[in-house]
């Protein structure tokens, strides 16, 4: 193992996986189940009537529907003002660089955070993702070549020539923060209206419980999780 690990704490619950293979997992079952999904679509308006949404216009065409759910990430408050809601979620930039693993031998098989530098790092099969720089730039996600750079020495430091630093694939994605960090998982003032956004860096680690409370707050039910901290 690389001498500059001296120890370090494991939380034996904790775990990582592969968020996108899981998406494309969950999107095969659910149009099993009858669910349509539109990709490539622009949602142009809302039509309120009565403190209610009577239907959405997607594409120029017009759905209706029961119960209408915002789940735009970082995108969510740019509908605020149509529908008169105060939704304060902002974007902020998070940085990942995926490079392949050379040498075996000195890769943890666990994740991990390097507490000093916060660096995060994951194993994917036979590469190694790491992540750790976030910044304010509004809805900017252009590569800041300066950030890939200091991921790229801040990754040396801690696994040497045990990745393959020549085909190294940078990323750039906004994060949906709130003020107090935790999403919004609640009604609104708009009856038919339900918030689900927020989530910062750990939506899909909470993608699933989050789902579960806002269908039983859709449905009525008292939630098995206190959703009193996700009300906005």
């Amino acid at each position: 193992m690389n001498n500059k690990f001296k120890g370090g704490l494991i939380f034996q619950e904790d775990g990582s996986g592969d968020c996108n293979l899981f998406t494309q997992l969950l999107e095969k079952k659910c149009k099993k189940l009858g669910v349509k999904f539109l990709y490539n679509s622009k949602v142009e308006h809302f039509k309120r009537i009565n403190n209610k949404i009577d239907e959405i216009t997607i594409n120029h065409k017009v759905y209706k529907s029961n119960n209408f759910i915002i789940s735009f990430g970082p995108y969510s408050s740019q509908f605020q003002k149509q529908l008169n809601l105060s939704i304060p979620i902002y974007p902020v930039k998070g940085y990942s660089i995926t490079l392949p693993i050379i040498d075996e031998v000195n890769i943890p098989d666990k994740s991990g955070i390097d507490e000093d530098n916060f660096l995060a790092f994951s194993k994917f099969g036979n590469k190694m993702r790491i992540t750790s720089k976030a910044e304010f730039s509004g809805f900017d996600k252009s590569l800041n070549s300066k950030v890939i750079e200091k991921l790229i020495v801040l990754t040396k430091n801690l696994f040497g020539d045990s990745l393959d630093y020549r085909n190294c694939i940078p990323w750039t994605g906004l994060r949906p923060i709130t003020p107090k960090g935790t999403p919004y998982i609640c009604a609104t003032k708009i009856q038919n209206l339900y918030l689900n956004s927020g989530h910062g860096h750990l939506g899909w680690s909470m993608a699933s419980g989050s789902a579960k409370i806002i269908s039983d707050i859709i449905e009525k039910k008292t939630p098995q999780i206190n959703s009193d901290p996700f009300k906005i």
